[in-house]
């Protein structure tokens, strides 16, 4: 049943008639809010476990040894870090939407080179990725 009301100064002219809404039932709200919640947390993890392609990562992967090898050890020292040449490498998958490469690099020298779907490079030293709450590197081991 919709009433109608007089409003003085209610922004449409003195003395206007409004009629007013009816209200919906309570918990109705509250039902769909938490349909809606139940919706987004189903279909979330499906969404993220799903990793973007990373076009740049794969066709590094492609490389053969030496030319991957120079393209990684560009990535480090573009990234302000040392690296003679190097000497291991291994891709080791994906960390949220980056891919993760490790390089070993002649003096010993270990980093995580993380590869994102722009061709955006971040270079983080081995010893620091626990600090960092970063994957830890799995390098084959030394070659003596």
């Amino acid at each position: 049943m919709t009433t109608t009301t007089m409003c003085p100064g209610a922004g449409r002219g003195l003395g206007e008639t409004v009629a007013s809404r009816p209200r919906p039932a309570p918990g109705n709200g509250t039902k769909m809010l938490a349909a809606l919640a139940a919706l987004l947390l189903t279909t979330t993890p499906a969404l993220a476990q799903k990793p973007l392609p990373n076009p740049f990562s794969d066709k590094l992967a492609t490389l053969k040894d030496i030319p991957r090898r120079a393209v990684l050890r560009r990535a480090v020292l573009d990234n302000n870090r040392w690296c003679d040449r190097v000497i291991d490498d291994r891709r080791q998958g994906t960390w949220r939407n980056l891919s993760m490469w490790t390089v070993r690099c002649g003096r010993g020298a270990e980093y995580g080179v993380f590869i994102g779907p722009d061709q955006s490079v971040q270079v983080n030293p081995c010893a620091d990725m626990a600090k960092s709450k970063l994957p830890a590197c799995q390098l084959p081991p030394r070659r003596k």
